[in-house]
């Protein structure tokens, strides 16, 4: 959908994903009565209620053609948008200080009864890796979110400038294609540390090259029984112990070598016992790293992940 300028007023058919907010609003709607809301809900003068913010919010977000909460405001003078989602028109005022009074734990339930709802897709490629019964497979990564200056807990310096951002770190349930719980905290939060500290015994995790820089972490995750794929930087320090061989399946995924090695070219640094996995993608050879052994992980598998 093309993004609408600051001079083009939005339209009714401009905006989609209506019938999806009736959903959302009958659900916080019963869960709200259950959870209980904040007393200045239930003031007869509050013309913006619960539902209304909270529809307006989410409905902003399933719509790229509004860009900001001004843009959402004035999409409040559309008579269907009055009708489905906020009942009258929102000023900036009333929408900015409706977030003090909203409970995050509410909109944590809503959600939560509609991931339960979801059907698990068939497990097929990487997911026949994530399918042990012993083990979650989680994808981890975090996200910048820029924020309003206001917010002085996410203010830091990067490259000389000042900056306000949050930073989310979400871990992806790779069988069931949903999030476990989230973290939220300042933009210059250490992805690595928040990571470790979110760790389960018996897990295992999947992670880009910035997970894999600290080849400690990997004692740590083993003394946990936690199982893990992460991708090495090209300028990783390898000793190679011992080269393994590859099966027919494994070179169908790509993988061009792999070998059991230790990482890290100081005493302090130094990894345990490693097994690399070097993938060959249509642009880049991936350096991948699990201890796992070629029987209980393949290097097809690893590859998948």
């Amino acid at each position: 959908m093309p993004r609408k300028s600051a001079q083009q007023p939005l339209r009714a058919r401009d905006l989609g994903r209506w019938r999806l907010l009736e959903n959302f609003q009958e659900r916080l709607a019963r869960l709200a009565k259950e959870h209980g809301v904040a007393p200045t809900f239930a003031d007869p003068r509050r013309r913006l209620e619960l539902g209304h913010y909270l529809g307006m919010f989410l409905f902003g977000l399933l719509n790229p053609a509004v860009r900001t909460m001004r843009g959402l405001c004035a999409a409040s003078d559309l008579g269907r948008m009055q009708r489905e989602v906020c009942g009258a028109k929102v000023s900036l005022g009333s929408f900015s200080e409706t977030q003090a009074v909203v409970d995050p734990a509410l909109l944590k339930k809503v959600f939560g009864e509609l991931a339960a709802e979801l059907c698990p897709p068939p497990a097929r490629g990487a997911k026949r890796a994530a399918a042990s019964p012993a083990q979650r497979w989680l994808i981890v990564d975090s996200t910048l979110w820029e924020l309003l200056p206001r917010r002085h807990w996410a203010l830091w310096r990067q490259q000389g400038r000042s900056q306000s951002a949050a930073r989310l770190h979400v871990s992806l349930h790779l069988l069931e294609d949903t999030p476990v719980p989230a973290t939220v905290t300042g933009g210059r939060a250490c992805e690595r540390k928040v990571w470790r500290q979110n760790w389960q015994p018996g897990d295992a995790y999947v992670g880009d090259r910035y997970y894999g820089e600290n080849y400690r972490l990997f004692h740590e995750l083993d003394a946990l029984e936690c199982a893990f794929v992460l991708r090495l930087r090209e300028s990783a320090a390898l000793e190679i112990d011992e080269e393994l061989p590859l099966r027919e399946a494994d070179r169908q995924a790509r993988v061009v070598r792999q070998a059991w090695a230790h990482l890290g070219a100081k005493s302090r640094q130094r990894s345990p016992r490693v097994r690399l996995v070097w993938v060959q993608t249509g642009k880049e050879e991936l350096i991948l790293v699990t201890t796992q052994t070629p029987e209980a992980l393949s290097a097809e598998m690893v590859a998948e992940l």
